[in-house]
């Protein structure tokens, strides 16, 4: 850290780093009580005249993310490079990484913690993420499959805007499902009026070609 600056201590030049193991979310008061996970963190710290630059990895495990789901059973990994403004307090989100497993998407966007919350307008893109990848985390989202039922084949694609204040963030886009396989699930045993009418015979197997769907996903 130094030379000091004389006029504004936060201007002092500074390099470090950061390591974070098992931060508990839910009880740094930060979020809303509806969210929760362990976060592991590792990052550098690099601020000189006038702006700061944060560069790293994060892992958040047991998510959950809306009020009624459960914690996601796989952790999410995030690699982040970030640009921070410290006279204006704004900063933005360079084209950074967020991975499950053999799934990924693309994370860009920007934060202005000038108010008494930071504030965040992000932008997530995923082309032709695995379905199956996936399933472990749509329970942190308060999405569940049918009971007994599993995503074995697909693609999913995403494209949303993650926006508001820290705690209280609301996500909205368009999410696609392609070429899936949703294996024990009998669509038959679900529709046996129609069944029986029309003469439908179906497997214990639901292939989905495409579904498509606007969506919108708040505390």
């Amino acid at each position: 850290v130094g030379p000091m600056d004389r006029t504004d201590a936060t201007l002092t030049p500074l390099d470090g780093k950061v390591a974070i193991a098992g931060l508990d979310l839910a009880k740094t008061g930060f979020l809303n009580p509806s969210n929760r996970g362990l976060l592991d963190l590792k990052a550098t710290i690099a601020s000189k005249d006038g702006v700061a630059t944060v560069v790293g990895n994060a892992t958040l495990s047991k998510a959950l993310l809306v009020a009624g789901g459960s914690p996601a059973s796989r952790p999410v990994a995030v690699s982040f490079d970030s640009r921070y403004d410290l006279r204006t307090h704004r900063g933005t989100l360079n084209p950074s990484s967020l991975k499950m497993g053999g799934a990924s998407a693309r994370l860009s966007g920007s934060f202005d913690a000038r108010g008494e919350a930071t504030v965040v307008n992000v932008k997530v893109a995923g082309g032709r993420m695995s379905a199956p990848e996936l399933e472990a985390f749509l329970p942190a989202l308060g999405i569940g499959l049918p009971q007994g039922a599993h995503l074995a084949a697909g693609t999913i694609e995403a494209n949303l805007n993650v926006t508001g204040a820290i705690g209280r963030l609301v996500a909205a886009g368009h999410v696609g499902l392609s070429k899936a396989r949703l294996t024990g699930f009998h669509l038959g045993s679900k529709m046996k009026a129609i069944s029986a009418f029309t003469g439908l015979q179906t497997g214990s197997d639901l292939n989905i070609d495409d579904l498509t769907t606007s969506v919108r996903v708040a505390a």
